[in-house]
Formats: structure tokens, sequence, C-alpha cells
């Protein structure tokens, strides 16, 4: 679903990518659209704000998924759709406490305190497209020594035909060295494709990805 709207600036912000990557705050310097997304000055990338509330957790994952994040929420490209952050939840509580995010930063801890950990993200304003991250930190470990794959075969997504939000997700996914390891059309509608790194070295194990979205009828 392309956004034809024109915006206007409201203000300045904070650019999120620079966030998610530990920028500075001279390379955060951005504005916000009407439209609710932030179009960074140094970078040149269009993303939508990280909500508040998800500041502090997402200070503690590690760096690779936040580099993640960054990427799948991110575009160069004005008009095309883009994820935003909307979950980000541990095995114990229903959301990563803020507090104790903030003392596992401050520790220097990088995501290592959280285990089953599960981040969400969707394309605003509807939840038509949607991509749930979960990995235990064994997961991290098999996936940060996983190989990258030699080649990832994409053919049983595109014949999905999946929106423009999907397509970009999904090469973000293998660049960042994940392989396309389910495709399922089962449904009337909706089409799920399951993305894993780490599957080569442990096919039962690594970070799994879940890329959900409504077929056009």
């Amino acid at each position: 679903m392309t956004e034809s709207k024109t915006t206007t600036i409201v203000g300045p912000w904070e650019c999120p990518t620079g966030f998610l990557r530990n920028h500075d705050g001279d390379e955060r310097r951005a504005f916000r659209g009407s439209d609710g997304r932030v179009s960074c000055v140094i970078c040149a990338t269009v993303a939508y704000d990280i909500p508040r509330e998800l500041r502090a957790p997402v200070a503690a994952l590690p760096m690779s998924m936040r580099e993640l994040i960054a990427c799948l929420t991110s575009s160069s490209m004005v008009d095309m759709p883009t994820f935003q952050l909307s979950a980000v939840a541990d095995g114990r509580t229903e959301k990563i406490d803020s507090d104790r995010a903030a003392a596992a930063v401050a520790h220097g801890f990088d995501g290592a305190v959280f285990d089953n950990v599960r981040i969400a993200l969707r394309v605003p304003p509807y939840a038509f497209e949607t991509i749930e991250i979960s990995y235990s930190s064994e997961d991290l470990k098999v996936a940060e020594a996983a190989p990258r794959p030699a080649h990832v075969d994409l053919s049983s997504l595109t014949d999905a035909r999946p929106p423009q939000s999907v397509m970009k997700a999904a090469g973000e996914l293998v660049t960042q060295g994940y392989d396309l390891i389910h495709m399922d059309t089962s449904g009337a509608t909706m089409r799920v494709a399951t993305f894993r790194k780490g599957q080569a070295a442990a096919p039962s194990h690594g970070i799994t990805a879940r890329v959900r979205w409504i077929a056009s009828i």
C-alpha cells in the first residue's frame, strides 16, 4: 500500500535509525512529518519514530538486533511503506520492563539478560503486514556463529505477490544472513514467510522472523 499523501514538516526530531545505531546527538538530527514519519538530515532515511515506552527495551537489545530493526524500519525512498516497531517482550513479562532494561544497559549488558525475546513490527496504520522476530539466548549464539547462506531462493515468496513492504523486508533479512525456510499459502488470504538465521548450522535453532500479510484478492 503506497503512501501518496503530501506530508508537511511538523518540527525537529530525533532520527530513530540513528538512535538504533548509537549515532551521537548531532548525527540524529531529523524532521518529523505530518504523516508521523521522521526524515533524517544526516543519513537521508525515512522511518517511523520508536514509541517512547519501547526505547529502553530496545537499547538493551544486542546491536545485531538493533541493526536489523534499523534496516526493517527505514527506507531511502519516501514513498516506500515502512514497518514500525510495535512491541518488545521477553519470556517473563508481556513487555520488557523499562527500568530493568535501563539498568542492564548501565551495567554494560548487550541483550544477554533477556531470554525468549519477541520483537513485533507492523506497517501503520493497519496490521495487514507484520513481522515477528523471536529468539532465545541459545538461538542468538547459533545465529551469530552460523555462516551466511550461499544462496536464498525467494521464488516461492515472489510467486505469492507480496506488497512492497514485504519484498523490502525479505531483502533486508537476506542481507542480514537469514534464509527463507517455509512459505505458507494455505490460508484463504493470509500469507506467512518464515525466515531463520542459523538454519544451516542447527535447523531447530536460530533467530526466526515470520513475515505475515494479507494477499490481495
